[in-house]
């Protein structure tokens, strides 16, 4: 990359930053389907990912692969860092 090229990219970058949230997301969409990279960006695909990380935690919960903490203790632990 060359300096002017650098700076282009910084100044387009800062000018993205300034964007809504909507209109970045749209952006950052484009940018990784110009680079071949599935969007998954969406927020439905953002809750299918979640929904199937709470499913694979409740079913480690259930079988007893977990230890649970009580939240009274997690959040002490928390601000005792």
């Amino acid at each position: 990359m060359t300096a002017a090229t650098t700076a282009l990219a910084e100044r387009i970058r800062d000018q993205a930053l300034n964007l809504p949230a909507e209109d970045r997301a749209r952006l950052l969409r484009d940018i990784l389907e110009s680079l071949g990279i599935p969007s998954a960006v969406g927020k439905d695909a953002v809750m299918a990912d979640w929904g199937e990380e709470i499913r694979r935690r409740l079913a480690e919960y259930k079988a007893g692969e977990v230890e649970t903490i009580d939240a009274d203790e997690c959040i002490k632990s928390m601000r005792a860092r």
